[in-house]
This record gives structure tokens, sequence and C-alpha cells, in this order.
């Protein structure tokens, strides 16, 4: 993802780095897996089209996390659980899409597992 600084130097962020971005009005701000954050002046739509789509999920209005990134989720809390240690929040309307997503997700990693197994 590409970004600019307020002096207008631009400088690209690695995506597999990011555990989730959270609005802040007109600026977001993204969270790093080495618990560093960074506020830039791009809404999460902005942000969203910028990354890709496979990889980020809009959970709620408020936030975008990295599903590789996801280590479990509460239904009855509505949270998401990321890196296990960071928990966002999940809109109701937007539950049964991540049930959807995370359940593509872990059948892609079984059968990329199964794979490696079977090459060793």
């Amino acid at each position: 993802m590409k970004n600019e600084d307020h002096f207008g130097r631009s400088y690209f962020v690695n995506c597999g780095k990011i555990v989730y971005c959270e609005a802040d009005g007109s600026y977001s701000d993204i969270s790093f897996q080495n618990g560093e954050k960074q506020k830039i002046s791009k809404n999460l739509i902005q942000i969203s089209m910028s990354l890709p789509a496979d990889m980020f999920f809009r959970c709620h209005r408020s936030f975008l996390v990295n599903t590789y990134r996801i280590t479990g989720f509460d239904i009855l809390n509505k949270t998401i659980l990321l890196d296990g240690k960071y928990a966002v929040p999940i809109s109701s309307s937007r539950l049964k899409k991540i049930d959807c997503k995370i359940s593509e997700f872990s059948k892609s990693n079984i059968i990329n597992m199964i794979r490696q197994e079977d090459n060793i």
C-alpha cells in the first residue's frame, strides 16, 4: 500500500504487516504486527481500495482487518481476535460474512497443509 506523509513524501507499507485499520474521521489509524500505529490521511474506503480484497475484510464501519491475522472470533461478544491480542468489534450485519470469509480461509489453509504433507 502506498502512503504519503505530511511533507508529501511517498512510502510503501507491506500489507502483510498490517493487523487492522481503524477509522478516525477522515483519517485512519493503521496497527502493525510490531505494535506500532500510524495515522494516515485516508478514510477506510480509500484504504480498502488500495489493499488486496482477498486479504482484508471490513468487519465494522470503523474497522478493516487483515484476515490472515485472525486467530479467533467470539460471536456472542461480536469480536474478532487478531494475532491473539487485539479484539476488534464485528457489526451484527457482517457476522455472517465474516463466518463465510473465515470458512473460506480455513478451507484454503487446510488444502495448503494437505498439499505440503503430500510433498513430504
